[in-house]
Order: structure tokens, then sequence, then C-alpha cells
């Protein structure tokens, strides 16, 4: 079956924004597997991404666009997005997060306000860059990508450069926008509230044990109807439908890359009795485990 990016839940992800440190210790890739990621996420930085190796997909919002080695990703704060691997040779990425609105207001030239409009309102290219059309985008990110990437202790780039670097992408992005339908993305104070829930979703899908939906409200500090009502506004589903889809995905994971029963997969992401996972499994996906097995293990 395709996979839609709008038919994945959305979980923010808390990132740290990376300051140069010298001798840098180097950043070191990660490994896109060919499976699904089960959420779909975003951030508050600035995520610029390198391909090194093999070929895969980008999500990004509804949007479904290819990537190879070699390739830049850029995503700006609030854009959802994932990505996973085609299986075509070992995938891997360097990733680095940046926070591109205290950069641009350190250089004087913006308020805090300011730089936060520009990315938030003045961007319209995003994702895997085309740097046939964009030269100069992608030489930048490769520039402080590689450098931060060079455990050479002995490196000339300085912190000086990587600000200066971080703030010509980010103007060379403006402009080559211009003309071009904004991206608009927009801060939800509301989801960054839920933080603590998102994270104890996906923490207990992966220790084979979900939080009940009444142990949430506490963990982020909020009574029942105010969690409800927040989670509901932020998500667009209750959080008892969140929990199940979450599940669900996390299952389809588990029929692809292992050989586990149905009944043992079942109770691996929280469900007490086959017939109910069952049940969930045909409603959120249209096949029961076993078709969703067979047609998509190829």
């Amino acid at each position: 079956m395709p996979n839609r990016s709008n038919q994945l839940p959305t979980v923010y992800m808390h990132a740290q924004p990376v300051l140069p440190v010298y001798p840098s210790p180097g950043l070191e890739a990660g490994e896109l597997t060919i499976l699904d990621v089960t959420y779909l996420h975003f951030h508050s930085l600035l995520e610029i991404g390198v391909c090194v190796s093999g070929e895969g997909v980008c999500y990004i919002d509804d949007e479904e666009q290819p990537f190879k080695a070699g390739d830049i990703q850029i995503i700006f704060p609030f854009q959802r997005h994932l990505s996973k691997s085609t299986g075509v040779g070992s995938c891997k990425w360097y990733w680095l997060y940046i926070d591109a609105a205290d950069i641009l207001s350190q250089s004087g030239g913006l308020s805090a306000a300011e730089a936060i409009h520009l990315l938030r309102e003045d961007m319209a290219i995003s994702g895997i860059i085309d740097a046939r059309r964009y030269p100069r985008v992608c030489q930048l990110c490769e520039r402080i990508m590689g450098a931060l990437a060079d455990p050479n202790p002995r490196q000339k780039y300085r912190e000086a450069h990587f600000y200066t670097d971080v703030q010509a992408l980010i103007l060379e992005m403006c402009d080559r926008s211009v003309g071009l339908p904004k991206i608009h993305t927009v801060s939800d104070d509301g989801l960054q509230q839920l933080t603590p829930a998102f994270e104890a979703i996906k923490n207990g899908l992966e220790a084979g044990r979900l939080p009940a939906v009444g142990e949430l409200p506490a963990l982020c500090g909020m009574s029942v109807a105010t969690f409800r009502r927040k989670f509901k506004v932020a998500t667009g589903q209750s959080a008892k439908d969140y929990l199940t889809a979450c599940s669900i995905r996390q299952a389809g994971k588990f029929l692809l890359s292992t050989d586990k029963k149905v009944i043992e997969i079942a109770d691996a992401v929280g469900f007490e009795n086959i017939s109910g996972f069952n049940r969930s499994f045909l409603k959120n996906t249209g096949l029961t485990p076993s078709e969703y097995r067979k047609l998509n293990r190829k």
C-alpha cells in the first residue's frame, strides 16, 4: 500500500541545537532503514541533512520527494517530515539542528521577532534541494556540514565562520524564495506542551507497554479536561485514537520486519486481546494483519 504522510500520527521531537566545538568531535552519520518511520515529526529548529549513501524518499507535509546520495535536505521549524530508505544499499545521513532565528538575530540586522517571521513566512524552498536550481544553497550546506563533520582538531573552521555561513544560507534561501509560494510554517504551542505525553507514548511502544490515556494528563501538568481539549486541537483526534494509530503503525513495522505471530505482535504493541487488535488493524489499514504482511512483505 502507498504510504501517504497525512496518514501518519505527528510527534513533536525535541532537538538540541548544535554549537561549534573545537576541536570538533565530528558529527556521526545516522542510518535509515527500508521500514516506515512510525511517526511524522517536527522540531522547533532548522534541520539540515546530507545524504552520504543509498537512496530513499522524504515525506514533507503532504509531499513525497525522492532522494539519493549527495542530496541536501532542509527542513524548517514545525514542518512535518520523515525519511526512509528504499533499500538500495546502506542509506546514511548527516543531520544538523540549528537555532536559525537566534543566529539571525545575533547578527544585529534583525530582531528576534523579525528573524522568526522571516523563517515562518518568507521561505519557499524546503525538503530535498535541487542542486542544479539552487547551487549556492547546496554549497553553503555542504560547507557547514563538512566542517562540523571533520574530526580533525586542526580544522580552521571557527565559530564566527559557522554563524556567518548559517546567516548566508538563510538569506540566500530568502532571496531565492521571492515570487514563489511560501511555506508558512506555524508554531503550535499546544503540541510542545503535550511533548511529555508524546514521549511517553513513543517510549511505551518501544517497551511494549502503552501508557493508559488516564496517565497522560498528569505527565503534562494538566487537568483531564484541559488535556483532552488541547490534545484534540493539536492532533485532530482524541488521545485514545492517537494511541491506537501509533500502535497500528508499530504493528505494521513488526509484521514486515519480524516473523512473530500476529498474537505476539498484538501483545507487543499494547493490545490485550487478538480480536481487538484485528479489528483496529483492519479499520486503520483496510487489511487484516495477515493480508498486510502478505501484500507488503514482497
